[in-house]
């Protein structure tokens, strides 16, 4: 396996659809998804309930999102050297252009935390230089206090 890196974000106020990573991949490094984790923690109980879908989407070039903020991948092994992507999270204008293809569909009941662990055979894989998004791509029905994790083993 590749070194492993976490790629964070907290407390976001998630109110419209948004890319919630938007992972670059290095000049000839190319990478996978080993976990993803999101959760919130504004809305509880019955009535606050609602199931979201969460895209794994793979693109190859076009522009980059924006409206959101940069994200330093953190080491798993604080030995390992700093990881070759780049890292964008909470992307308020989502990614556009170039060939994107949806790889993955999730589903998130908001009332539990979503833990989605990938197996080998069903990670997703990005090649140098192409670009791994992580997208809400429908609005919440309300404004959600969102927080999330990436795991990502990159080679």
């Amino acid at each position: 396996m590749g070194r492993v890196y976490y790629i964070n974000f907290e407390a976001v106020a998630a109110t419209a659809l948004q890319d919630l990573f938007e992972i670059l991949a290095g000049s000839g490094k190319d990478f996978e998804v080993l976990r993803l984790e999101i959760m919130q923690t504004s809305d509880v109980g019955d009535a606050a309930e609602e199931i979201l879908g969460i895209q794994l989407k793979r693109a190859v070039g076009g522009t980059s999102g924006s409206g959101g903020s940069t994200a330093t991948p953190v080491a798993r092994n604080k030995n390992d050297s700093a990881a070759g992507v780049t890292a964008e999270i909470n992307n308020t204008t989502p990614h556009t252009s170039g060939t994107v293809t949806v790889v993955k569909r999730i589903g998130w009941n908001v009332r539990q935390a979503l833990d989605h662990i990938f197996m080998p055979e069903d990670r997703p894989y990005i090649h140098a230089a192409d670009r791994l998004l992580v997208a809400l791509p429908v609005a919440p029905a309300d404004s959600l206090t969102v927080s999330g994790c990436l795991t990502i083993a990159e080679y």
